[in-house]
């Protein structure tokens, strides 16, 4: 059974080490371990995590790492929308890794497909 670690908040700075200043759109964070975006692999270090809207309106998470970056396609409006506007990452721990399922920017959840 798939182990589920949630690290919204607070509980970020024990997993996922959230780092520096969050705006609306955009946080920082450590991953200790490698981690899954869609299908590209996030190696440990630290990220900026920014929601993008291009030109056509289409939305995406941006994880910008130092050596590589990541975008994940996500839909226009938050999934879940928090009481408080805090920042960070879902991560899903199994057989094969870590992986990124959620991303809180100032309170909105935005699903990682």
């Amino acid at each position: 059974m798939k182990r589920i670690r949630t690290c919204l908040a607070l509980s970020v700075f024990a997993l996922a080490g959230l780092a520096s200043a969050a705006t609306a759109n955009s946080a920082r964070f450590v991953l200790d371990e490698a981690a899954v975006v869609g299908r590209q692999t996030l190696p440990p270090g630290q990220y900026t995590i920014e929601r993008v809207t291009t030109n056509g309106g289409h939305q995406y998470i941006s994880f910008r790492g130092k050596n590589k970056t990541v975008l994940a396609v996500v839909s226009s409006s938050p999934d879940t929308t928090l009481a408080e506007p805090v920042s960070g990452v879902v991560l899903v721990a199994g057989a094969d890794g870590q992986r990124v399922r959620k991303v809180a920017l100032a309170g909105n959840v935005y699903r990682i497909p």
